[in-house]
C-alpha cells in the first residue's frame, strides 16, 4: 500500500522486523482474550478464509461481537481450530457460515446459529428436493427471511428500538405459524409411518 500511495519501497527485514516487534507486545492481551472467550462464552460471530502465505493457502479465522474482534492465523480450517478459540464445550451463541469446521465442532449446544446469508441457502435447496411441501416450505421461509431483514437497515439509520422491537413482536407469531402449519405436520407424518 505505501508503495501504491507514495512509491515507498519497504524491505523484508522491516516487515519481518515490524510483526515480530508487533506479536511480542500483543501477545498477552491476545492470550488473555482467548481465556475470556472460553471462560464468559460470550455470543460470537466466527467466520474464516483462506489466504495465501508464500504458495502455501492457510486460513484466517476472526471470532468477534460488539465487544472485541479476534483473528488467528492457522494452517488447517479444522474443527480443532475452533476448539482452540472457544474452547472444547461452548454454551454460548456461536453465529457461523455452515462450513465444514463449525458443523463438526461437537462442543456446542443448540445454540449454533447460522448466519442470515446461509439460511436462503438452505431453503433454496429444500425448494428443489422433492418431498412432503418442501417448495411450499422453502418459498415461505424465503418470504419471511426478506420480511424479517428489511426491516434492520431502517433500525440501524433510526436505532429506534421501540420501533423496531413492535416490528419484531408482529414478525415472530408468522414465524411461529408458518412453523406450526406447514413444518410440524410433516414431522407428525413422518413419525406416524415410522414403524
Amino acid at each position: 500500500m505505501l508503495w501504491e500511495v507514495g512509491q515507498i519501497e519497504i524491505g523484508v527485514g522491516t516487515l519481518v522486523g515490524t510483526n515480530e516487534g508487533i506479536d511480542g507486545s500483543v501477545a498477552q492481551s491476545i492470550h488473555s482474550l482467548k481465556q475470556w472467550i472460553k471462560q464468559t462464552q460470550p455470543h460470537i460471530l466466527g467466520d474464516e478464509t483462506p489466504w495465501i502465505v508464500k504458495g502455501v493457502k492457510q486460513w484466517l479465522w476472526i471470532f468477534a461481537n460488539s465487544d472485541f474482534p479476534l483473528f488467528h492465523g492457522s494452517d488447517t480450517p479444522c474443527p480443532g481450530e475452533l476448539e482452540s478459540i472457544v474452547g472444547s464445550s461452548y454454551s454460548g451463541v456461536l453465529i457461523s457460515d455452515d462450513f465444514t469446521a463449525y458443523n463438526g465442532y461437537t462442543g456446542h449446544s443448540s445454540t449454533e446459529m447460522s448466519t442470515t446469508s446461509t439460511l436462503p441457502r438452505h431453503f433454496k435447496t429444500l425448494i428443489k428436493i422433492p418431498g412432503f411441501n418442501h417448495q411450499e416450505i422453502g418459498t415461505t421461509f424465503m418470504d419471511l427471511i426478506d420480511e424479517g431483514l428489511k426491516n434492520y437497515p431502517l433500525f440501524q439509520q433510526t436505532q429506534n428500538l421501540h420501533q423496531f422491537l413492535t416490528c419484531a413482536s408482529y414478525f415472530q407469531p408468522k414465524v411461529e405459524s408458518s412453523i406450526h402449519l406447514l413444518i410440524k405436520p410433516q414431522v407428525n407424518l413422518v413419525n406416524f409411518y415410522l414403524p
